[in-house]
């Protein structure tokens, strides 16, 4: 008895540090950058949209630059010598569904919206650790609780994304609910956040909606598919009536984001590199060959993939759902 009240004791204070670590390096860090970080171009570029304009172009970036941020000395430099999107990676190439979401949040002034963004990123966060919590066996013991929570709270990529004002933390957090709805069969509910995370991150929910529709959940999916179909097409009737032509700023962006020496080369010529975690940067580093290296990412993506597919379609009764999502996430 007094060994397991030892451990909670122990595990108490690890996510009493883990807390102060998390705060420390997640919402402080957000506050003390709040002039530049990664929300700041989404934010910029649904203004852009709502306006009709290019929401990819560096030129309309700089011009709604908001008057409640200090402007970095290389937005001018950058911009004339055409460089913005490659040393930067801004305007970013999130998709036109992204900006209708964010539509309400843009319209308010950037110091209102900054902070407001930092708040739905901790709910998203909370939604996250709270969902999986709920899915699991995790809550009937409070020293794997506890031991669980610190280990949330202690995750630097989750920090980090709450530091930088990074998207994908909602995305996360949203994909997390849609899992939670769809194991209680909230198929509706279910759809609607997938749908959402297609929205503003398509990389995170596609893979899950593509899982969804391998297990015929056809409510979950059908109404996914039905929202993002209208969520697009809601972005380009803004654009079409506008008369702004996005697709070719769309495409270049994508292009110089993947450009050698950019934020996405995961080859030396990048100094960031380091911070990627595909595949091509240790079999870069090992064969030293950016084709190659290109060459066996994918074909090892597409063989565990259809391992995974194989596995997932012959599990039938004895499926384990957690774990067939836990691998497609990896």
């Amino acid at each position: 008895m007094q060994s397991k009240a030892g451990w909670r004791v122990v595990l108490a204070i690890l996510v009493l540090l883990a807390g102060t670590e998390f705060l420390w390096r997640g919402p402080v860090r957000f506050a003390q950058h709040r002039d530049f970080n990664d929300f700041i171009s989404p934010y910029i570029q649904t203004g852009a949209w709502l306006q009709g304009t290019d929401p990819y172009s560096p030129a309309n970036l700089v011009r709604l630059w908001p008057a409640g941020a200090q402007r970095p000395d290389f937005l001018a430099t950058d911009l004339a010598d055409g460089s913005l999107v490659y040393k930067r990676g801004i305007p970013t190439a999130y998709p036109l569904t992204c900006f209708v979401l964010l539509a309400p949040i843009s319209i308010l002034p950037w110091y209102i919206a900054d902070a407001l963004w930092l708040l739905v990123s901790l709910l998203a966060y909370s939604a996250t650790v709270l969902s999986l919590l709920s899915m699991t066996d995790l809550r009937r013991s409070p020293q794997s609780m506890y031991a669980f929570l610190a280990i949330a709270l202690a995750l630097a990529p989750f920090q980090t994304g709450l530091a930088t004002g990074s998207i994908v933390i909602v995305a996360v957090g949203l994909t997390a609910g849609a899992i939670w709805a769809a194991r209680l069969e909230q198929n509706t509910l279910a759809g609607v956040l997938m749908a959402l995370t297609i929205a503003l991150k398509p990389q995170i929910g596609l893979p899950f909606l593509f899982y969804y529709v391998v297990r015929r959940k056809w409510r979950l999916s059908v109404v996914a598919i039905a929202l993002v179909t209208f969520l697009s097409a809601v972005a380009m009737i803004r654009l079409r009536v506008g008369g702004a032509p996005w697709m070719q700023s769309y495409l270049y962006n994508n292009k110089v984001l993947f450009a050698p020496g950019s934020l996405g080369d995961f080859t030396e010529l990048n100094p960031l590199h380091f911070g990627l975690i595909n595949l091509q940067v240790p079999v870069y580093a090992i064969l030293g060959n950016r084709n190659i290296a290109n060459m066996v990412a994918v074909l090892v993506a597409l063989t565990m993939g259809l391992v995974w597919l194989f596995l997932v379609t012959r599990a039938g009764s004895k499926r384990d759902e957690l774990l067939e999502l836990s691998a497609l996430a990896t």
